[in-house]
């Protein structure tokens, strides 16, 4: 899903994305994304690391839990590949727990 913002140019509206990528000092381009815990509002901005094993990590660490899948809040689907992630993404931590409730 991507966040737009309309700007007038010539008396016309231009969609633009809200925000872009911003290369990082190892020269990638990780965009922002939000976790957090399964059923829970609000969450944490983090830069999108480069494996789903190190977001599940860093997830996990974020909330002190045992992170086992991340699901997007939009569509509920499991995330298997970080290349599916979308910049400013939204996204469940799930833990065995959730994921016995989720189904």
């Amino acid at each position: 899903m991507f966040l737009l913002r309309l700007k007038k140019n010539n008396n016309k509206k231009v969609r633009l994305p809200i925000t872009k990528s911003i290369s990082m000092a190892d020269g990638s381009n990780r965009p922002w994304v939000i976790i957090r815990r399964y059923g829970m509002r609000g969450g944490k901005k983090i830069r999108l690391p480069n494996s789903l094993e190190e977001l599940l990590q860093v997830a996990g660490d974020k909330f002190g839990v045992t992170a086992v899948c991340i699901r997007e809040v939009v569509t509920e689907a499991e995330i298997e590949d970080i290349r599916a992630i979308e910049s400013q993404a939204v996204l469940w931590v799930m833990t065995e727990t959730d994921e016995l409730l989720f189904q």
